[in-house]
């Protein structure tokens, strides 16, 4: 008694406007008679509700206390599924930025639609500058990691934007986040009577590191005034 066809009352609608507002049938059916009470005769209206009738939404409609005398269209309303494609997840394969030398930042893009994606431009920028760009083949429902190679010319923070093209939805066509060129790091190892070979080998072999090894009996404190790490050995 309460259920019908959308197709018998399409004719009579002009337009609905969505909004992001939820409200309860109970809600909704009392503003409706406040309306009423001023627009028509009591008894024998119709009501129609378009809703996709979720209780923890909608309420539950067996608590609804109803004008029998009335007429109740409850219309179901079943959104479609939108496929569309977003950028999960970035990292670096090095994890130091460092001016003037080539570093590899993974993009991780997935596909939620049953289509396969083939040939997606995806395009990497730096403050605005594109660096690098790919062509990106998705399987229905899957997902593909890409590599971009880049390189940062100076220092200071870098507005990072992985950016492509995908419809129906767009609001997340883009993937922001940030880079900085690492400063050199200088490192101050103080050592005893002996020199510990093995901590300047570890810091030899990265270039962002500055070591300078001392002898305990001769320190420079204005070297500890500049240091980013001191090592006791």
């Amino acid at each position: 008694q309460y259920l019908a066809s959308p197709d018998k009352l399409r004719d009579r609608l002009t337009e609905i406007n969505f909004s992001p507002t939820a409200r309860t049938l109970e809600s909704v059916y009392k503003r409706q008679n406040n309306l009423l009470g001023r627009t028509a005769q009591a008894g024998q209206n119709q009501f129609v509700w378009f809703s996709d009738f979720q209780k923890s939404t909608a309420g539950d409609l067996n608590r609804l206390r109803l004008d029998t005398s009335s007429r109740f269209f409850l219309v179901p309303v079943q959104t479609e599924e939108t496929a569309t494609v977003y950028a999960d997840s970035v990292w670096l394969v090095t994890p130091f930025v460092k001016e003037m030398e080539k570093n590899t930042l993974n993009v991780r893009l997935v596909n939620t639609g049953s289509d396969a994606v083939q040939n997606l431009p995806v395009k990497l920028f730096l403050d605005d500058k594109q660096v690098s760009s790919a062509s990106v083949n998705l399987e229905p429902r899957g997902t593909q990691v890409t590599a971009f190679d880049f390189t940062v010319k100076e220092r200071g923070l870098k507005r990072g934007r992985i950016s492509f093209e995908d419809f129906p939805v767009t609001f997340d066509n883009d993937y922001f986040f940030v880079l900085e060129a690492s400063p050199v790091i200088n490192v101050v190892h103080i050592y005893g009577d002996k020199s510990g070979g093995y901590v300047r080998s570890l810091f030899a072999n990265e270039s962002i590191f500055k070591a300078n090894s001392v002898s305990f009996r001769n320190v420079d404190p204005s070297l500890l005034a500049t240091a980013d790490l001191v090592v006791l050995d």
